[in-house]
């Protein structure tokens, strides 16, 4: 089943509203929105800046090689019937909340094929990323479906040839 294409059957839980639309998940890695400021800057130089300022603001994430990813789900943009949730699964994002996080599943049914009926894998979804697709195609990196943390430290470590 072609993930790109595929188009998933699900309902609102409060209306009981169905949708057939294709769904893809996105990334938000943490501090990320600080690209904003250097949008026509290279992916390179958006980069540089990116980690810069994470260095500055959560070093221990830069120690940990461990920088939070938080994922959302919608429909793409061309589709008429917007959908834009928190995805579910992110349980390193949501472990330390003290009530269970709002997501996709608390709205709406679990998607199905619309041909097929098979249940949706969520780790199977195309990964779109807008937020920092300048850096991430510098980089020619983008993180898999749910990845939990950007190992930074290693990836920048990989570009400079260091331990």
């Amino acid at each position: 089943m072609n993930m790109k294409t595929a188009k998933w059957r699900f309902s609102s839980l409060r209306s009981g509203y169905e949708r057939v639309v294709p769904l893809e998940l996105h990334p938000e890695i943490n501090l990320s929105p600080v690209v904003d400021e250097y949008y026509e800057e290279s992916g390179e130089e958006q980069f540089r800046q990116w980690v810069n300022y994470l260095r500055r603001k959560t070093p221990q994430q830069w120690e940990d090689d461990a920088v939070p990813i938080y994922w959302t789900v919608s429909a793409p943009s061309s589709t008429v019937d917007g959908v834009f949730e928190t995805a579910p699964f992110q349980t390193r994002f949501f472990r330390e909340r003290t009530t269970p996080p709002e997501t996709f599943l608390t709205h709406f049914t679990w998607p199905v094929h619309e041909t097929t009926g098979e249940k949706l894998d969520w780790f199977q979804l195309p990964v779109v990323n807008e937020r920092f697709k300048k850096w991430a195609k510098a980089l020619a990196w983008t993180p898999s479906p749910l990845q939990a943390t950007c190992p930074l430290r290693s990836i920048v470590q990989s570009r400079n040839g260091t331990r």
